[in-house]
């Protein structure tokens, strides 16, 4: 939820110790913009002690359903699929995919692809 609403997790760091650091800390800085609900939400679902946690306790998932940050959401419309979506992207077919970003695929050889030079490298393998 907080990297949906972000755009990167809550412990992020460049260096996996940095991210575990980060996570026994447990402190989780938010940016400004952050709904207080959605904020209330995220802390509570990110409780160290599970048997506090949000949808861990008595209630479960109900909990979270009937949390703040949902509200207004009418969950049997929801399921039924009675509810339109926000954003409805417009694509030109099922195989359209310009949303997604483009990667070279040049870059990376295929397993088993060898130059000859490492071909020979291998014959007695």
């Amino acid at each position: 939820m907080y990297e949906m609403l972000c755009g990167y997790p809550p412990f992020y760091d460049e260096n996996p110790f940095g991210i575990y650091q980060k996570i026994l800390v447990g402190k989780i800085d938010f940016p400004k913009y952050f709904d207080e609900y959605a904020k209330d939400m995220v802390k509570r679902l990110l409780t160290a002690d599970k048997n506090a946690r949000l949808g861990c306790i008595l209630g479960g998932a109900a909990d979270i359903r009937r949390h703040k940050f949902f509200r207004g959401v009418d969950w049997h419309a929801l399921a039924g699929g009675q509810i339109q979506a926000p954003i409805i992207p417009q694509v030109a077919n099922d195989l359209d995919t310009h949303y997604f970003e483009e990667y070279d695929e040049d870059d990376d050889k295929p397993p088993g692809d060898l130059t000859p030079e490492e071909q020979t490298k291998f014959v007695d393998f």
